[in-house]
């Protein structure tokens, strides 16, 4: 009798405590978010499997309506215009809370699909507006381009890690390297670096190793006298991680970045863990099928002619990457802060060489060959491979577009899909809380499939 007195005080008092703290977390909606996921987590857990599985079919019915209701408010706030020659100004859009649309692929299950969240979007560039001939437009030196907000709260501009660094094939590469255990690497693409993972990282740093590189040329990753082709970033990451002996690796990709993550991921899948992507490169493409009509055309531009050329004077005389396609596909208008961080590696011409050789290296229409070949190559490899992955994507999008997310849904096998709601191209930029808490859930995921 005295053990179930003392007991049940005890337990009074930390219900009470615990009641207390999860009033104080309702006051941040990702807090909220998260304490509802737990303890939503502990009670599943200890239903019978009929409950179970009444649980799960009654939870999809509500996600799928919630998505649907939350969607039309969406479209109410996803501006039309976004892809017009027109630059509107800031405006203070409240992003909504947009219910998360979980699909498992085709080629892994047979079960029905949800609505598709992009009959809640209208169609647009996915890359905000820019001048698609004439002048370009640039910006001036120290004024980021202006563009509507769809992003979620609370996304710092600081970048308060400790750097680090590794010989690679006789130059240095910077890294970050946050949290202990097995490695997460993520994988930054064109024209960013290991800044744009800034508020990404802590949301994974509790349960891995995360090592986030800066490419070379990248960053603060020393600028080699080299062609900075796509087979040179591909020989410098693999030395990169066989210096920092790398193991069993989850790799969480974006962008160029996603080519590079992928073509090595087929290659060496006895050391890759299981594999995260979101505005990535999954196959080569026709012309036709690349990105949005808005963005093709630009693209073009920035292929045509060697040094000097036309796609040498707006990326690396009027460093239009930066200045304007970044900002205007961030989803937000980025801070002096932000943009003075992400001018850092690239503040003369001859720094931004990498920048200008990136788009010349991307597979579409063919070209360049030994780039198509191996995209091919890792492509099919990818859909056929059986390493757990995770697609995140956001409507309209840039690279993953509607068709290109379902020819992932379609094809890739063990592909877990998840919603993000309205996003553009540099989602880490927009929500990259959502980003982190989606890739935690599915990292712990993995260990308990493990187990």
């Amino acid at each position: 009798m005295r053990d179930f007195t003392k007991s049940i005080f005890s337990f009074s008092w930390a219900t009470s405590l615990f009641g207390l703290q999860q009033t104080l977390n309702l006051l941040r909606p990702q807090q909220a978010a998260k304490a509802f996921d737990d303890v939503r987590e502990v009670t599943t857990a200890q239903l019978g499997e009929l409950l179970k599985q009444t649980f799960r079919a009654g939870d999809k019915l509500q996600r799928e309506f919630v998505d649907l209701t939350l969607g039309f408010l969406a479209r109410q706030t996803f501006d039309p215009n976004v892809g017009s020659d027109v630059v509107h100004p800031p405006t203070a859009v409240t992003q909504p809370s947009i219910g998360v649309v979980e699909r498992q692929s085709a080629a892994a299950a047979s079960q029905s699909t949800p609505v598709t969240p992009y009959d809640s979007h209208p169609a647009s560039s996915g890359w905000g507006p820019m001048p698609l001939s004439g002048e370009t437009g640039a910006t001036s030196q120290g004024q980021a381009a202006e563009t509507q907000s769809i992003a979620e709260p609370d996304i710092s501009p600081d970048y308060p890690f400790r750097s680090h660094y590794i010989d690679v094939l006789g130059s240095r590469m910077h890294y970050l390297d946050e949290g202990a255990g097995e490695t997460i690497l993520l994988l930054h693409g064109n024209p960013t670096w290991s800044y744009l993972w800034r508020n990404v990282i802590p949301h994974l740093r509790q349960q891995a190793r995360c090592i986030a590189p800066d490419l070379i040329g990248y960053g603060r990753s020393d600028k080699p006298n080299i062609e900075y082709r796509w087979f040179d970033h591909v020989k410098y990451l693999e030395e990169f991680i066989a210096k920092m002996g790398l193991k069993n690796i989850t790799l969480v990709l974006h962008d160029q970045g996603s080519g590079l993550g992928f073509h090595y991921a087929m290659r060496h899948q006895n050391n890759v863990r299981a594999i995260a992507f979101f505005e990535a490169i999954v196959r080569p493409y026709a012309w036709d099928e690349f990105s949005t009509p808005e963005f093709r055309e630009i693209f073009r531009k920035f292929r045509t002619g060697g040094v000097g050329g036309e796609g040498w004077k707006l990326i690396v005389e009027q460093n239009f990457f930066i200045e304007q396609l970044l900002p205007q596909a961030a989803g937000r208008p980025l801070t002096e802060k932000e943009m003075n961080y992400y001018r850092e590696p690239f503040k003369d011409e001859q720094s931004r060489v990498p920048i200008w050789r990136f788009p010349r290296e991307t597979p579409i229409g063919g070209e360049p060959t030994d780039v198509w070949a191996a995209v091919s190559e890792y492509s099919q490899r990818l859909q056929q491979s059986s390493l757990p992955k995770l697609m995140l994507y956001a409507t309209p999008g840039a690279l993953l577009t509607k068709e290109n997310v379902d020819w992932c849904e379609q094809k890739i096998r063990n592909l877990q899909s998840v919603y993000l709601g309205p996003g553009s191209h540099f989602l880490q930029e927009s929500c990259p809380h959502r980003i982190g808490e989606e890739v935690a859930r599915w990292y712990r995921g993995l260990s308990s499939k493990e187990n």
